[in-house]
């Protein structure tokens, strides 16, 4: 059987600073605190596509302490080609931060910022399809959230939105980057609504840029 192994963690934080860059708005802050708020205790938090953990990541750490994150990503954009998303915390004071201006890696920087939560957090580096979710559930993880942010075009997105459906029945799917920007997750959750892998009662807006799924328990 096909398996997933993660990445091991360095015996001490690389020698890069802290690159705590994220695309994160404000205005989603909340909402999405409300859903990791409402996870069962312990919880599981799968994120596909954790880049540098500033954002939503470092968040739901944060928030609860009883919360296990698997992060998988490829960690292979580089600082040069990040910044014409503009980031939010891009500066360490009047400086670009070292991920910035190609100082260390996209995974060393992410380790380095969850540094802090190592005993919590398990990375896997790899390209992620909707094998991933096959692969992963395969291996027991079930978990409570699932956060899409990898793959935005609709080939890539709405066939792991099917697994995470059919694998995850029970968890809260997050879809990140719902906007007119990329336009393959909106199509991706429109299709959902229309094959009836959800229904419009159990998909909800986290902040102006999100959305998620949660299905109805009594449902099957």
């Amino acid at each position: 059987m096909e398996q997933l192994s993660p990445t091991p963690w360095p015996t001490e934080p690389h020698s890069v600073g802290k690159s705590l860059c994220h695309w994160f708005p404000p205005a989603s802050i909340e909402p999405f605190n409300h859903v990791i708020r409402a996870l069962p205790e312990n919880p599981t938090y799968v994120e596909f596509g954790t880049f540098l953990g500033a954002g939503t990541t470092l968040k739901a750490l944060r928030l609860r302490d009883d919360l296990q994150a698997l992060c998988l990503d490829h960690w292979g954009i580089t600082g040069t080609s990040a910044a014409r998303w503009n980031p939010r915390g891009a500066k360490n004071g009047r400086h670009l931060c070292d991920f910035m201006v190609g100082k260390g890696t996209a995974l060393q920087h992410c380790q380095n910022n969850l540094w802090a939560y190592r005993d919590r957090v398990k990375l896997f580096k790899g390209s992620t399809t909707h094998r991933t979710v096959d692969i992963l559930a395969n291996q027991g993880i079930q978990p409570d959230c699932v956060l899409l942010d990898d793959d935005h075009s609709y080939e890539g997105f709405m066939p792991r939105l099917f697994r995470c459906r059919y694998r995850w029945p029970n968890a809260v799917i997050i879809c990140d980057d719902h906007t007119s920007s990329w336009p393959g997750v909106v199509k991706g959750v429109k299709e959902a609504l229309a094959r009836g892998f959800y229904t419009k009662e159990e998909l909800y807006q986290v902040g102006p840029r999100m959305v998620a799924f949660k299905r109805d328990k009594t449902d099957g």
